[in-house]
């Protein structure tokens, strides 16, 4: 079976959950979250080969508990203000988790993450064999729809 591993931004909305703590897939409600989720309940992805990328939580698996409180909302997702030690710390974290993923057989990663968040998972290149597909476009509109049509020309066999 065919395996591919989703990386997106996270996002600064979040969504209003009952319980105390839920999967991060289901507590970020941006364009890219909500499309993930879509994805997962269509079968096109499995939510334990989705992470998502944080400026102020780093990599986050889509399967991850979360108090949506923990989701820092003052933080400027288009210029998130990390200062060299926390992006260090982040990116150590990051690599540390897509390390232990590289045990699972992917035959591809897509990476939808801005050029703000990418040094969060810069060196990925360096840990995956597999080749890595970013998402092409200016904006959200057009990453979303590559990411969409990278999910769907790219279904499990």
């Amino acid at each position: 079976m065919k395996r591919r591993l989703l990386i997106t931004s996270a996002s600064v909305r979040t969504r209003e959950i009952a319980l105390k703590k839920a999967p991060a897939i289901e507590v970020f409600d941006g364009i890219f979250a909500r499309s993930v989720r879509k994805y997962v309940r269509e079968e096109l992805i499995h939510p334990g080969d989705i992470l998502f990328v944080s400026p102020t939580l780093g990599l986050i698996p889509a399967l991850k508990d979360l108090d949506s409180n923990e989701v820092d909302k003052a933080t400027n997702w288009h210029r998130p203000k990390v200062n060299q030690r926390e992006l260090t710390a982040l990116n150590k974290d990051a690599l540390c988790i897509l390390k232990n993923m590289t045990m699972t057989k992917y035959t591809e990663v897509f990476v939808n993450v801005g050029k703000n968040l990418y040094p969060i998972i810069a060196g990925i290149n360096k840990i995956f064999p597999y080749p890595i597909i970013q998402a092409e476009g200016r904006g959200i509109g057009p990453k979303a729809a590559h990411m969409k049509a990278w999910v769907l020309n790219n279904r499990a066999e």
